[in-house]
């Protein structure tokens, strides 16, 4: 939760700091991947998932009106970001990586076609490059999205994770799509991109 509250205290500063320079350009539009945060939320399922809790709400003995609350949530839920040191020991936490990383032009490309097919679909070096015969080329420092279509079906848990169990024993259940090792390894070696996501949540 830590590195959470850090990650978005250090977003609200970026987005200060963007629109107080007018650094956005005319012709750009800001698109919002987030989900609100909900007990509809989508969790890893074995981790917590999103609880709020009302701490008061109402009028005090002292005679004014008080409304407090808390709330509660695993790091893999909602709409994360896995930082690099969730799978790679002594690596980046969230509140490390720079916020230059996590904005910028981005190049979306649509895999929702081959996904509804087969849900354990692997985006594939095809993938990118059909994409960019009919596309302008990926440039340098971009952040590569994929769209799996499953963003449709929120927060239904079943179809974006393959079951609506929880539990250990739900892990072996788990199916959904993701990008290939080879066409990470592509786009490092072909691309010198800042950023890159493929579709978790």
């Amino acid at each position: 939760m830590q590195s959470f509250f850090r990650f978005a205290h250090a977003l609200s500063l970026l987005l200060s700091v963007i629109l107080s320079h007018s650094v956005v350009a005319q012709d750009s539009r800001w698109i919002d991947l987030t989900y609100s945060l909900s007990a509809d939320s989508v969790f890893w399922p074995t981790a917590e998932p999103f609880k709020l809790t009302t701490d008061a709400e109402g009028v005090t003995e002292a005679g004014y009106y008080y409304s407090a609350h808390s709330f509660t949530a695993a790091e893999d839920g909602g709409t994360p970001i896995d930082a690099p040191v969730h799978f790679a020991e002594g690596k980046y936490s969230v509140n490390k990586i720079s916020l230059g990383q996590l904005i910028g032009p981005a190049m979306l490309i649509d895999v929702a076609a081959p996904v509804s097919a087969n849900r354990d679909y692997l985006v594939s070096i095809d993938d990118i490059i059909d994409w960019g015969k009919t596309n302008d080329p990926i440039p340098d420092q971009s952040i590569v999205l994929f769209r799996n279509g499953l963003g449709a079906l929120w927060p239904n848990t079943e179809p974006d994770l393959g079951t609506s169990l929880r539990g250990v024993h739900s892990v072996a259940a788990l199916s959904f799509s993701g990008l290939s090792a080879e066409a990470a390894t592509w786009l490092i070696e072909n691309r010198r991109d800042d950023a890159k996501r493929a579709p978790t949540f």
